[in-house]
């Protein structure tokens, strides 16, 4: 008899808070001109339904999220320190439970993703963790094997922890200004697009709740704080990092338009000539996300 060879397949994932399909559109287009075979699964708070169907008849796997913000945050959030305390004991399951109600969305993401994927790691083969609203994807995220492990992405080399503000901010309202003397000089990881096999990526994410639970403030999601602080120290062993230069993602926020090279086809390459696979705050700069955004008008939209 024949074994049958179980193909596990690649999974994206993201979490969408107050946006409808058409500020996904360049995610889920430009995904979709890639010839991508990747399931795409979002976690949706405040969608519309109409957007909710049409994402459906995409194929992407919805996930119903409870978020209640006001002007962006979760009222019990403001009363952190208690819930910091409350954090500090109990089983770890038990505290997620608590943190889905205080978390800012961008703590909250890796709960839910967390959850969703303890008892179904054997599923997947490669996932990717990414922002949606800001990413373009120029490549199949997955076409490209980086290997075992989890593979973070570096901002613009001109940044580091120390010189960026709101990375500055996050790190020290995470875990005090010791730890940006001690870490102030290394360079920046984006937390918008993390990508690793099913069982790093949920070491990666138990941790980061872990040590979201401890933070010291929560003025926000602090959630780029604990990444860095992760992906420098105590992760190292598992997290490769790749510039923003020779890799798969290129993170174009904090990079000026002269460190932006476009191809015949607009399409932003690496420094070795080869287009990015994935693209994020692309819209920082109009003139390029035009161009961009003017290659899927002439493909034509999902159908």
């Amino acid at each position: 008899m024949r074994k049958t060879i179980f193909m596990k397949e690649n999974l994206i994932l993201s979490a969408v808070h107050d946006l409808e399909y058409d500020d996904l559109a360049p995610f889920l287009e430009s995904l979709r001109a890639t010839g991508s075979q990747a399931k795409v699964h979002f976690f949706v708070a405040r969608v519309s339904k109409k957007s909710l169907r049409k994402f459906e008849s995409l194929g992407i796997t919805l996930h119903p999220i409870s978020y209640f913000s006001i002007r962006t945050r979760p009222p019990l959030m403001f009363f952190w320190p208690l819930w910091r305390r409350l954090l500090a004991t109990g089983d770890f399951e038990s505290k997620c439970q608590l943190a889905k109600r205080v978390f800012h969305l961008m703590g909250l993401r890796f709960i839910v993703y967390y959850e969703f994927l303890k008892n179904r790691s054997d599923s997947f083969d490669k996932i990717l963790m990414t922002d949606c609203r800001d990413v373009y994807f120029q490549r199949d995220p997955f076409a490209e094997d980086l290997g075992p492990g989890v593979h973070c992405f570096l901002e613009a080399a001109s940044q580091t922890l120390e010189s960026s503000w709101r990375n500055r901010e996050m790190l020290v309202d995470a875990f005090g200004p010791e730890v940006l003397a001690e870490m102030g000089n290394a360079p920046v990881s984006c937390a918008g697009a993390t990508l690793g096999d099913s069982k790093s990526i949920l070491i990666y994410l138990k941790a980061m709740i872990e040590t979201l639970f401890l933070g010291r403030r929560m003025q926000s999601g602090n959630d780029q704080g604990v990444h860095n602080y992760l992906v420098h120290k105590q992760l190292a062993s598992l997290c490769h990092l790749h510039d923003n230069y020779s890799s798969l993602v290129f993170t174009a926020g904090c990079e000026g338009s002269d460190n932006i090279t476009l191809n015949e086809q607009d399409e932003i390459i690496r420094a070795d000539g080869k287009p990015y696979a994935i693209l994020h705050q692309y819209d920082r700069h109009r003139e390029i996300a035009r161009k961009l955004l003017a290659k899927l008008e002439a493909v034509g939209p999902v159908s």
